[in-house]
């Protein structure tokens, strides 16, 4: 809408819009219109880029997604909510800031079950992540729950990311401000 009215103005979107998604569409509409809809987009992310490979947990990351890349789930494998199956088979998708927060997510439970013990019950849960102290995942800083504020959420950080050569890269602090003055 903003782009096809010719308004040139940074444009934001949120974590859960899905980025991957997102950037898509916005290609395809612009092969299909010749306009530019992805210039001067950004968008936050809960979790660093999964392009970020200076950083431990990203290279865990994308070797687990290339190893099990070529493995394809049969139809009948998956059973969605309704009971129905889906009609064609399970392909994986590309790395992508949704999939690599699940594996982080997945990554700290494992270290919560591990802390709970050889018995875990599910009521010990929260009492487990909230003593963990500080706990790295492999993105280059602390994470912590509990404490004297007894915090539920183990980071605050935002990462940002804005489109170039059809895929979103990492926007750093020092590129804010040339960003913005285009």
């Amino acid at each position: 809408g903003m782009r096809d009215r010719g308004v040139d103005c940074p444009v934001a979107a949120i974590s859960f819009v899905g980025a991957n998604i997102m950037l898509k569409l916005l290609s395809d509409a612009e092969q299909k219109s010749g306009k530019d809809y992805t210039s001067r987009l950004v968008s936050s992310q809960v979790v660093p880029s999964y392009r970020e490979d200076s950083l431990p947990a990203v290279r865990e990351y994308r070797d687990a997604m290339d190893r099990y890349r070529d493995a394809v789930m049969p139809p009948d494998s998956l059973i969605y909510p309704d009971g129905k199956t889906p009609d064609t088979e399970y392909a994986p998708l590309p790395y992508s800031f949704v999939s690599f927060e699940g594996y982080l997510n997945a990554k700290l439970f494992v270290a919560i079950l591990k802390r709970m013990g050889a018995d875990p019950k599910r009521y010990d849960l929260a009492e487990a992540a909230l003593s963990m102290g500080d706990f790295d995942l492999g993105l280059g800083h602390p994470l912590s729950f509990g404490g004297a504020m007894g915090r539920r959420q183990a980071s605050n950080e935002v990462y940002y990311a804005v489109v170039r050569g059809r895929e979103f890269v990492p926007l750093h602090e020092n590129e804010w401000e040339a960003w913005v003055r285009r």
